[in-house]
């Protein structure tokens, strides 16, 4: 009977030792996880001004694409500074060695139609689901004039970023350029080749408008 409780007992300390090894591993590595994310987080901060919570965020919604957005500007070459708007109906400004660019980042999917000078469009989602949305146009436009009163004679770029899934069906605005997510990345590329500014004057733009 002393021989089969000490037999229990040992297998009781193995698997206490086991469990605490495990443990100890696993929050090892937990610790890692965390510590990877905040270096994320505070390079998003830095870098463009705010932080960016996207890796939380489910599919399809401003967050998630805006850290999309974020990567893909971060591989095209040239030095830039991006601020995440509140005040704006854009989403982000970003000031480059090339002017200064305006982006909204338009979240719904469908057939959407009307007049880009419209107040609203009529987005179309299946075939008798027809909704009337805020014209992103607009905002974009007026964002496009308070940026502009600020920096007299620099070059800017508006870009209304749409889904693969979202087709505009009318005439294109002359100053606002309506881009999809899959060609965002050539567009950045081909759209800030040109370097015109230092990158002092990008920093004076940046501290500028803060």
């Amino acid at each position: 009977m002393i021989l089969f409780l000490n037999d229990n007992l040992e297998y009781l300390n193995l698997l206490l030792r086991t469990i605490k090894i495990v443990l100890n591993f696993l929050l090892f590595f937990g610790i890692i996880i965390i510590i990877m994310i905040l270096i994320k987080l505070m390079y998003h901060y830095i870098k463009y001004g705010y932080i960016g919570f996207g890796v939380f965020s489910v599919k399809g919604n401003v967050a998630f694409k805006k850290d999309l957005l974020l990567l893909m500007i971060d591989k095209v070459p040239g030095y830039r500074k991006i601020i995440n708007t509140k005040e704006y109906k854009s989403d982000m400004i970003m000031f480059d060695q090339s002017g200064i660019y305006l982006f909204k980042i338009f979240d719904k999917e469908g057939l959407v139609s009307g007049k880009y000078n419209n107040k609203n469009l009529i987005l179309k989602n299946g075939k008798d689901n027809e909704e009337l949305i805020e014209n992103p146009y607009l905002g974009l436009k007026e964002d496009g004039k308070r940026v502009a009163s600020k920096y007299d004679g620099v070059k800017i770029k508006k870009y209304i970023v749409i889904s693969n899934m979202c087709v505009f069906d009318f005439k294109d605005s002359d100053d606002v350029c309506l881009i999809s997510l899959g060609k965002f990345a050539t567009e950045m590329k081909k759209a800030t080749k040109s370097k015109k500014y230092t990158k002092e004057e990008v920093k004076k733009f940046y501290k500028e408008f803060r």
